[in-house]
């Protein structure tokens, strides 16, 4: 058995509406279940709520993974996280769509200024992702937890980033 990495996030809202994060970074083996996770998060959520004043009004879980061994070793030339496919989605329950954005999108996917979505890796993706896992039963849905069917259309979308940019870049004069 191995170690997986996560931390449990509280959201505390004060009498004022303002939020702010208490973060809990922990470990624990990778043959934990959600539901034992999620009593993890029950548990120290019940101590902090003990222990702050205001109100927690929500709580999440995260694991880290390592990065793939066949993924690439460093960004390809000329990638800009600004440059975004969005894809939007439908699900079977209502008419609203729901947008996943990829960062850096591909120039190799983009033609005329517009999003090459009908073959490729980009259309695997989506397949994928409308499909499920089949391995681990995950099903992939809108944040109302509703299952994505079909895709509805996509759009090469700029996304700033310049803070990021700017902090990290020095101008030579």
């Amino acid at each position: 058995m191995t170690s997986v990495f996560g931390q449990v996030s509280y959201t505390v809202q004060d009498e004022l509406g303002i939020t702010a994060p208490s973060r809990v970074p922990f470990t624990s083996l990778d043959t934990t279940t959600i539901s034992e996770l999620g009593d993890m998060a029950t548990t120290v959520g019940g101590e902090l709520d003990l222990v702050t004043s205001g109100k927690i009004t929500g709580v999440r879980v995260e694991l880290y993974f390592p990065v793939g061994s066949g993924w690439k070793s460093s960004p390809t030339a000329g990638s800009r996280v600004e440059q975004t496919g969005l894809v939007n989605f439908f699900n079977a329950t209502t008419k609203y769509r729901f947008g996943i954005d990829f960062p850096a999108l591909a120039d190799s996917l983009i033609s005329g200024g517009k999003i090459l979505i009908d073959s490729g890796a980009l259309r695997n993706l989506c397949n994928l992702l409308i499909a499920g896992v089949s391995d681990d039963n995950t099903t992939f849905c809108n944040t109302a937890q509703q299952a994505l069917t079909s895709i509805a259309d996509a759009l090469v979308s700029f996304r700033k980033h310049r803070a990021v940019t700017d902090r990290r870049t020095k101008v030579v004069e």
